[in-house]
């Protein structure tokens, strides 16, 4: 993790300075042609082998670090399970499973160097290559700052697409809508896979503006119908060319840390917990699905005397969540030790998903 943690603030100065990422060496394998930008995605039909594509990754991506101390490859494959629970084309199940197979402009590490691309092209095919390409090298901030003023606006992505900045070397041009809708979707899912604690404000217009060129996912209308949308988005992105952007990344606001202070006051009690306390719990996941599970097993082990209520609450719970796409015991929680105790030792409930 420290050489991560070293890696990723090397990367962070760089791109902070307004310098491209790319070395002199490699910045021509990293310039976008004009074949990486063809709006025609007819040929992606590929056998949707998902195994086996998944095994291809397991060496290299075993040997990195990831967010919350997981392996690299854990990340990749989560982000293509979380797809197909949004029930999304194959196409982009195969993007967010190669979707950092070069390094990006935040994590330093890939799978395979820019100049290796015929490699991975024979491997996942020419159209999902390329548009793995785009996805690790343009700048994501730039990105997300564009989607939010669009999504604010009530409006989607334009038909001739938006002006992006690679990140890699510097340069800019217009990239077609029919590239930028599948990787806005893997976007959105490669936050909600690996973040327990940003705003969800950015998945919200991130979804929106890939409308309808994409399948929107049920967890879209849960935002929707939570008011995270359109006008009521609280969230701004200042973005500035050549800026790393962390915050908004992460998007941490006050309503959202005063949740995590609510969750751990309420993951510290003991005994059995009273109607307000079922209220909080209620409320944290209504406006958050899918980040707090774990609240539930002490909702369920601690309910002694209203026993009924717990379980309606829970397969309420579990519904949301199954709409929002995320398993059961989500994996953020693995490698909290006091987490991990009350999952372990308290839950009293089946554990597999439903």
């Amino acid at each position: 993790m420290l050489k991560l943690a070293y890696d990723f603030t090397r990367r962070a100065i760089t791109t902070f300075r307004g310098q491209p990422i790319a070395n002199a060496a490699e910045r021509p394998f990293c310039e976008w042609g004009a074949g990486d930008l063809d709006p025609d995605l007819s040929s992606a039909g590929l056998s949707d082998d998902f195994d086996r594509l998944g095994a291809s990754i397991l060496g290299v991506a075993s040997r990195y670090k990831h967010s919350r101390g997981r392996a690299f490859q854990d990340h990749l494959q989560g982000v293509a399970r979380l797809l197909q629970r949004w029930e999304q084309d194959a196409l982009i199940v195969r993007i967010g499973l190669f979707h950092s197979a070069y390094s990006t402009q935040q994590y330093p590490y890939g799978l395979y160097g820019y100049e290796q691309r015929d490699e991975l092209r024979a491997l996942i095919g020419h159209d999902t290559e390329r548009l793995v390409f785009l996805f690790c090298s343009h700048d994501r901030v730039d990105l997300y700052a564009q989607a939010v003023e669009l999504a604010k606006a009530g409006e989607t992505l334009p038909e001739d697409g938006l002006e992006l900045r690679n990140a890699l070397t510097g340069s800019t041009a217009c990239v077609p809508a029919e590239l930028i809708a599948p990787l806005l979707v893997v976007h959105a899912a490669d936050l909600a896979e690996q973040m327990d604690g940003f705003d969800f404000a950015i998945i919200s217009a991130l979804l929106a503006c890939a409308q309808p060129w994409v399948k929107p996912p049920e967890c879209l209308q849960l935002l929707r119908a939570a008011g995270v949308a359109g006008k009521a988005l609280s969230i701004r992105i200042q973005a500035k060319r050549g800026s790393f952007g962390l915050v908004p990344v992460l998007g941490l606001n006050k309503t959202l840390l005063a949740d995590r202070l609510r969750l751990a006051r309420l993951l510290r009690g003991r005994g059995p917990l009273d109607d307000h306390s079922r209220a909080q719990l209620d409320a944290l996941d209504q406006r958050l699905p899918g980040l707090f599970e774990v609240p539930w097993i002490r909702l369920h082990r601690d309910s002694r005397g209203n026993q009924a209520r717990a379980d309606a609450m829970l397969a309420d719970a579990r519904l949301r969540h199954h709409k929002w796409g995320v398993p059961w015991l989500k994996r953020p929680f693995d490698n909290n030790p006091s987490y991990r105790a009350l999952i372990h030792d308290g839950a009293s409930w089946p554990l597999s998903e439903t």
